[in-house]
This record gives structure tokens, sequence and C-alpha cells, in this order.
């Protein structure tokens, strides 16, 4: 942790200090209001600032939820194939293209929605439309059900994210948005752990009750039903925070020309994050095996050794990239985030040049969550520099294209790019995987170099 922040430390002083082209005045940034506008406009009080922490909590309780809601499955493969009389090829759509193109492809138009409507009805919608949907994969009846299940879980989680970046940034103080951002980002870890210990706890406890209905089944209604309730939560506790940018609805078109007229800003952390989501794509897909292939675990154990590291490391990179944004972003400026994602990726390439050459188990589980903390302490830190410098009605689509363009990549070119390499390359898995991650991260280091502060920096809707 201390070689993360004095990285950034030193980072600070050197040549990417020339990426900060406009003025930063307190925490002024572009496209949103200044810290002395935003006082002076009431918004938020001290109470609001305790409701809007209040609706932090319950959107990051939502993706606790989402993720299992998205991972469980995985853990049910052999029954759900048994049952249905799946064949490998099914299960593998299900699992994958089933859900993840209308996740990618589905966060642009919602993340439009959220632009033009009521963001806490339109995360409840989606909070009760995906968790119906996992609730009826388990009382899918064959190949074509279960996959429009899963491909309705898809569209609704896509929603929650954008949703949940557009009022995090209304409503909170500048100086505290990489925070709540870096806490909703942490719930993908927990819910990923939660996926694995709690989904496989659920599958026993039914399968040793004797139950009529197979266990797989009441798996996932239990996962699923309880989704509803948290939609009803959303309802009566999420609050709608004035937008920062009021006025009339945008057309598309004016989004995508702002975009365009801001392409060295936007242009180069889309890239950034797609490199990242190359990163953690490959690592996440292939470390396990890289357990199981060079140590001789089995899947159980390496499951169990690389999921605990994942459930700390994904807890505490978040948290601590949130808390180091924080402290430097009244320097820094709206591309704070994206110089302590570069000290992440340097630091991230370095751990991973290393992989192929530990042959202790303990010490690469070490190394492989040291990779984790750093990979996933990345993860919030595009879509909160995009929240400081994009204005209040076009944040919902500009992170719904970020997100879009991140998942199309990552998923397209990680895990393919190691499988790839691990069969041409002399040692297998391991330097495929640390050349892979090295790549990516290289290709991520040279966007961040390349960013430029948007040129408005008014507080103003940019004109394009």
């Amino acid at each position: 942790m201390a070689s993360y922040c004095s990285l950034t430390n030193v980072l600070s002083s050197s040549k990417f200090s020339t990426l900060i082209s406009s003025r930063t005045d307190g925490i002024s940034m572009t496209g949103g209001i200044s810290m002395t506008d935003r006082e002076t406009s009431g918004l938020p009080s001290t109470q609001s600032d305790l409701r809007m922490w209040v609706t932090v909590g319950i959107l990051t309780l939502c993706y606790v939820f989402s993720v299992v809601d998205r991972l469980v499955i995985n853990l049910l493969v052999d029954p759900i194939r048994a049952d249905l009389g799946l064949s490998d090829l099914e299960i593998a759509l299900i699992q994958g293209p089933a859900f993840a193109i209308l996740y990618a492809t589905a966060g642009a138009p919602l993340g439009r929605l959220a632009d033009v409507m009521s963001r806490r009805k339109l995360a409840a919608a989606a909070i009760a439309f995906w968790s119906a949907c996992t609730a009826l994969t388990g009382l899918a009846t064959n190949f074509l059900s279960i996959a429009a299940a899963r491909i309705g879980v898809g569209v609704g989680e896509a929603a929650l994210t954008p949703v949940a970046y557009s009022l995090f940034a209304d409503g909170l103080r500048r100086e505290r948005l990489a925070r709540a951002i870096a806490i909703y980002t942490a719930g993908g870890a927990l819910g990923s752990g939660l996926a694995l210990i709690g989904g496989g706890w659920l599958y026993a406890t039914f399968e040793a009750m004797g139950t009529a209905m197979m266990p797989w089944r009441l798996t996932l209604l239990a996962v699923g039903l309880p989704g509803l309730l948290l939609a009803g939560l959303v309802l009566l506790f999420v609050i709608e925070p004035p937008r920062r940018d009021p006025g009339p609805r945008l057309p598309v078109r004016h989004v995508l020309g702002h975009i365009a007229a801001q392409r060295s800003f936007y242009g180069w952390t889309f890239l950034a994050y797609a490199a990242l989501a190359t990163l953690l794509y490959a690592f996440m897909a292939w470390a396990p095996s890289h357990l199981i292939r060079g140590f001789g675990l089995t899947p159980g154990e390496a499951g169990m050794r690389f999921g605990t590291a994942m459930l700390v490391a994904g807890i505490g990179g978040p948290l601590l990239a949130g808390w180091v944004v924080d402290r430097i972003a009244l320097k820094m400026g709206a591309l704070a985030p994206l110089r302590v994602m570069s000290a992440a990726f340097l630091c991230a390439i370095g751990l991973a040049l290393v992989l192929p050459f530990v042959g202790d188990l303990n010490a690469a589980v070490v190394l492989l969550g040291a990779i984790g903390f750093f990979s996933t302490g990345m993860l919030g830190l595009p879509p909160t520099a995009l929240q400081f410098a994009t204005p209040g009605r076009m944040r919902g689509l500009v992170s719904g294209i970020n997100l879009m363009v991140g998942n199309l990549i990552g998923l397209s070119l990680g895990p393919v790019a190691v499988a790839l390499l691990s069969a041409r390359m002399a040692g297998g898995l391991a330097p495929a995987l640390a050349a892979v991650m090295a790549v990516a991260g290289v290709v991520g280091l040279i966007a961040l170099f390349c960013v430029q502060a948007p040129q408005d920096i008014d507080g103003s809707t940019p004109t394009v």
C-alpha cells in the first residue's frame, strides 16, 4: 500500500504533470461546478450528505446482489447440464455470451435513460427485472428458456452502474466522490465471494434437505427473489438529488458531439479502461488455472485460495485508491483518478512480470492477491474521472459507453489472447498470462500519458 501512495507522489512531479492542461480552482472540474458554487447552491447539506451515504450503501448492496446473481450459475453447471440435458457448448453460451453481450451493449442505451428520467425508479425497475430473471433461470426447462432468462439478467444489471455513478456525482461533494465509487466497486469483490461461498452453501443445504425441487433450482430462486425486496428498498430510501447541471434534455447527437470534441480526454480514458478490462478479464479467467496447472491444486483448492486472496484484494484495492484520489483531487483536478491509475498500472505490470518465476505456492497466491489489489483498485478510477469531467445531463450515457467499450474489448481480447499465447510460448500458461497482462498495462499507461483534460472549465454545459 505504501508503494501505491509513494509512487503516486513521484508521478505527480514527473512528466505526467503535463497531462493537466486546465486550471483547477479549488476542485473545479470540467463540465461540472466548483466547490464554491456547490456550497453556495446549498447542495448537499449535512443532512443530504448523510442520506446520500445511505444511498451509496443501498446501491452497493444492490451491486453485491447483482454479482451474486451473475456468478452463482457457475457453481451449478454440472447439475444444470445433467437435469436439462445440455451440451458443453450450450452451457458455455449460457455462462458467457447470453449474459455478457447484452450486459456490455445495453449499458449505453440504459445510461441514456439515466440522463432523462428518474434514476431511482430506473434502478428499482432494473433490480426487480434482473432478480425476477434470476429466479426464472431456476424455473427453466430447456436451453432456450434458460438462455432467455440469462439475457434478461444481463440487460437488467447493465442499468445499475450508470445510474449509481450519476447519482453519486450529483449528490456528493467532489472530495468524497472517489470514495463513494470505491465503496461501490468493492461491492463487486464481496459479491464474487458470496457467490462462491454462499452459493455453495445454499446448494449443499438444499441437497441435504432432499427437497422435491432440484437443489440448483432452489439455489437460483433463493438468490434471485430477495432482489425484489431490494427494489422496494431503493424506492423507499434512495434519494434523487437535483442534477448538478439543470437544463433541458440533451439530444444524443449533442452528447456524442461533446465526446468527439473532447476526444483527447474521452477517447484515451475509454482506451485506458478497455486496457484495464483486458488485463482483469485475462487475470480472472486464467489465474485459478495457473494454480491448478502449476502447483497441482484441485479446482476446489484453487478456488478457495484464489477466492480468498481476491476477496481481500478486491475490497482493499478500490478503497485505498478512492482514498488516495480524494486526498489529491484538490491539487490535481479532474485527472487525479487517472494519475493514481498510472501508478497502479506500473505496480500491476511489475508484479505480472514476476509471475512466471515464482515456484512456491504460498508466494504465488500472495503475488496473485497483490496483482488483484492493484488491478481491482483501478476499476473505479476511469468512471470517477468521467464523473468529474462530464456535465450532469451526459453522465449516464458517457458511463454506459465506457462500460460498453471496456467490456466488449476486455471480453474479446483478454482470455482469448492468453489461450492463444499459452499454446505457442515456452513455459505455457504462466508466461502467456504475464505477457497479456503486461502488454495491456503498457497500453493503459500510453493512453493515460496521452490523455488531456477537457477544455471547458467554466462549469457550464460544454458547447459543441
